[in-house]
């Protein structure tokens, strides 16, 4: 049975990236690749155009109309992108698979989508894909690479068999609640099950490496880094994002890697090389590489506003970096941080406190 998969994503400010994620999913055998792009101010219509000229299945489409909504519905723009993307479907689309644009869909097995699904689809209305997630790099803006090294993460994404959108009771940005009687596997075919109040993250006994996964880009270069918690996230209100426990992996421990074969890598890259120069965008993406080192700086002079609001989880976010203007500020805030700890704990404790520092024994 030939099978067709729609890779549906939501973007903002995502224009250094985009021609290099639409290239790996169409090497790999995706049939129709759609982009809602949002609150953007940089190249990705211009990007995704110039894509769409040449390869009629990628599309893209605007999605600022949703900020017009009420203030609960705008809050969940990813959510309505992907129900207005199920809702529309083309009727010969078999499966979607919502991703991000630092996500890669990537197989040790199977060198397309197709193939994949041939082999391990047994009817499942939902298949959950484990995130690998990729640690720390030196150099900024780099394709993928032929050995991919990562942590294995209990969170992932979902590809929904089209057939089974009628089952879905609520999308979620991971894993969708299903009725009761859908049939939700992993990609070896084990039954979904999650953590004890954790509804998305695979449960620890059968979260583990598998043969096909998610390479999640979540960190990249340190200046690439902090761009992306620079673009926030569309669904909050705060100026970057917070969902980080700092950069990369202090320890490295518990590491997995998986390198393509050679001869499949050299194919890759040079199908690679072959995408840009038709598509002609070279100009676009180095203005958006430049912006994002623009952004990281924009950012270090931020902080010590963020600080003042969130000084704790901005704290965390940027644990870890060897950036010495931020490592400065980081001691800073350390310092008053202390310092006001300590001023507390100097000060009297309650009414009772305050009597009894009246009075001398």
């Amino acid at each position: 049975m030939h099978h067709k998969v729609k890779l549906v994503a939501v973007a903002k400010d995502e224009s250094a990236y985009l021609a290099d994620w639409i290239q790996h999913h169409l090497f790999f055998g995706f049939a129709e690749i759609h982009v809602y792009i949002n609150r953007t101010s940089d190249d990705s219509a211009k990007v995704l155009n110039s894509i769409s000229q040449l390869h009629d299945n990628v599309t893209f489409s605007h999605a600022d109309w949703i900020d017009q909504l009420p203030p609960p519905s705008k809050k969940n723009l990813q959510h309505i992108c992907y129900m207005q993307a199920l809702s529309s479907i083309e009727p010969d689309i078999t499966h979607v698979l919502f991703l991000d644009v630092d996500e890669y869909w990537v197989s040790q097995r199977y060198t397309c989508i197709n193939d994949f699904l041939i082999s391990c689809d047994k009817g499942q209305d939902l298949i959950v894909f484990e995130w690998l997630n990729e640690g720390a790099v030196a150099r900024s803006f780099l394709a993928l690479p032929q050995t991919l090294t990562g942590k294995v993460h209990a969170l992932g994404k979902s590809m929904i068999n089209v057939s089974a959108i009628k089952n879905i009771k609520q999308i979620r940005l991971h894993v969708p609640i299903m009725n009761e009687l859908s049939n939700v596997t992993l990609v070896d075919g084990e039954a979904f099950k999650c953590q004890p109040n954790l509804p998305q993250h695979v449960a620890v006994s059968i979260n583990s490496f598998k043969h096909t996964f998610i390479f999640h880009r979540m960190f990249r270069s340190e200046v690439e880094y902090l761009a992306a918690l620079y673009r926030g996230n569309p669904e909050e209100g705060f100026p970057i994002k917070l969902n980080r426990n700092g950069y990369g992996y202090i320890n490295n421990e518990n590491l997995q890697s998986y390198s393509f074969e050679q001869q499949l890598y050299a194919e890759y890259i040079e199908n690679k090389k072959q995408f840009l120069k038709e598509c002609n965008i070279d100009k676009y993406i180095l203005d958006a590489q430049n912006t994002v080192e623009k952004k990281a700086e924009q950012l270090k002079l931020m902080l010590p506003n963020l600080f003042a609001k969130k000084p704790q989880a901005v704290a965390k976010v940027l644990g870890n970096l060897k950036d010495e203007k931020i490592n400065k500020i980081l001691s800073v805030h350390y310092k008053q941080s202390q310092a006001s700890k300590a001023t507390q704990a100097a000060k009297p404790r309650g009414l009772k406190n305050r009597i009894l520092k009246c009075f001398k024994f």
